[in-house]
């Protein structure tokens, strides 16, 4: 298993592992040099999140991809709002999620002290822009109780399409699909099935995303022991020998473990040696 050595990955990881632990999930990436994108935001990472907007003064355009509302993926984003709107006059933080789960993120930020902003009323108290998609990439729009518009309507370059996944059987989620600097990037979220990601792949690869033989990133949620909330590596590590045969040019991120030491040991175990050089462990940036 490869140590970061010879590679350095496109997203950037405020924590790694899982909900019960102090190094939530949450990542970032850069597209280009004047816009941000936060996939999923924890009150443990918000002030740290902040701290990388404040020391990049060119930023102008902030993303946030939220997966679902678990507290360790959705409760961190006011403080980051609120940073934008008022140290950035003029700019609003665009968040970004599927169809399938819009309305419980829109809930659990309104419950976080963070209001839509209408953009029929453009009211100075509303602090974030909303844009949903479904499967196929396609924008929805969607509204408060008032009526009034949370989306925007505007597909940002980078952004592919999110893809519904199944979190537990009472809790959907989603993965994110992503262009950054010539990679093609996919994010699994929390997730107990492999199937819409391979599925991606191999849709992605035979040319219907733009992209001919790209270098690929897929950031993977799995854990060492097995439950019905997360991947187990050992029950999927064939089809993952599988997933990286078939696809040369992919790279392997494991993200939101629950024992990184045993972890370690299953990826050089289940995992043939040649195979072992394009696996990581996601790491604090």
């Amino acid at each position: 298993m490869a140590l970061y050595h010879g590679f350095e990955p496109e997203l950037k990881f405020f924590g790694t592992m899982n909900g019960g632990s102090d190094s939530h999930t949450n990542a970032f990436f850069c597209p280009d040099d004047e816009t941000i994108v936060l996939i999923d935001m924890s009150l443990l990472n918000r002030r740290r999140a902040c701290e990388v907007i404040r020391n990049m003064p060119n930023l102008k355009r902030f993303y946030a991809c939220v997966t679902h509302t678990h507290s360790d993926h959705c409760t961190g984003f006011a403080e980051v709002a609120y940073l934008i709107k008022n140290e950035r006059p003029g700019e609003l933080l665009t968040v970004l999620t599927d169809r399938a789960v819009s309305d419980d993120v829109i809930a659990q930020l309104d419950s976080s002290g963070m209001r839509a902003y209408h953009t029929s009323v453009g009211n100075e108290d509303e602090i974030y822009r909303m844009l949903s998609y479904d499967e196929y990439g396609g924008a929805y729009a969607f509204y408060d109780k008032h009526g009034h518009t949370l989306a925007k309507k505007t597909k940002p370059e980078w952004f592919i399409r999110s893809l519904v996944t199944s979190h537990s059987p009472r809790l959907k989620s989603c993965g994110f699909t992503f262009r950054s600097h010539g990679k093609l990037i996919v994010y699994s979220g929390d997730t107990n099935e492999l199937v819409p990601y391979l599925n991606f792949l191999r849709m992605a690869t035979e040319g219907h995303v733009g992209y001919d033989d790209p270098p690929i990133e897929f950031y993977l949620d799995v854990a060492t022991r097995k439950s019905e909330l997360h991947l187990c590596f050992a029950e999927i590590a064939d089809e993952l020998k599988v997933m990286l045969d078939e696809y040369p040019t992919l790279n392997l991120i494991l993200m939101h473990y629950d024992d990184v030491a045993l972890l370690a040991r299953q990826v050089n175990e289940m995992l043939p040696t040649m195979l072992n050089e394009r696996v990581f462990i996601a790491r604090v940036f």
